[in-house]
């Protein structure tokens, strides 16, 4: 694994292969950001899971700014109901994300590997190859391989992050009106 250091952070940047060996399928990377000051772990995510964090954000806001239109003089609502709706909103939101741009975006992709060529050649755009993707193959019914990528957060499906949002909306809802 390789990192860049900047101003005492490093960001974990995977390992890069130019020529992936046959019997090995690419793994999913995890991108861990570390303060080496005090060496704690931030934000883990693969794939589209970071935007499940900047929904959550997203969510935070939407709460305040529906009690500013609501009270708009800051009038005596409660700042954690309106942000539990602001939760409920984001849930929504990490809901339609799951389910209609991660379809796209995790689609299945054919497993291929890289097979060294016997003879270099240079292609049209004048660059010399020196390997060609080949498909893998299932041993006992020749059918191509598929591999399904997956976006996480905290190592939790970007798909369940909307339950866990609206649950946190419900229980910030919940606790403000009882307290209020």
């Amino acid at each position: 694994m390789g990192t860049a250091p900047h101003r005492g952070w490093t960001a974990d940047l995977g390992t890069v292969m130019d020529e992936p060996p046959v019997a090995q399928v690419p793994r999913v990377q995890l991108r861990v950001a570390t303060d080496t000051r005090r060496g704690a772990h931030m934000i883990i995510w693969t794939r589209w899971g970071i935007v499940v964090f900047l929904i959550f954000g997203l969510s935070v806001g939407a709460g305040f700014l529906i009690k500013a239109i609501v009270s708009p003089d800051g009038g005596s609502a409660q700042s954690g109901v309106f942000v539990g709706i602001g939760f409920l909103l984001g849930a929504v939101a990490c809901w339609a994300f799951g389910k209609f741009a991660l379809a796209k975006l995790d689609a299945p992709r054919p497993v291929v590997v890289w097979q060294q060529l016997a003879q270099p050649y240079v292609n049209e755009h004048g660059i010399t190859v020196k390997q060609e993707a080949v498909p893998v193959r299932h041993p006992q019914t020749g059918e191509q391989l598929y591999s399904r990528p997956s976006s996480t957060l905290f190592f939790i499906p970007v798909r369940f992050w909307a339950y866990v949002i609206a649950a946190l909306g419900v229980v910030t809802i919940v606790v403000n009106v009882v307290r209020g």
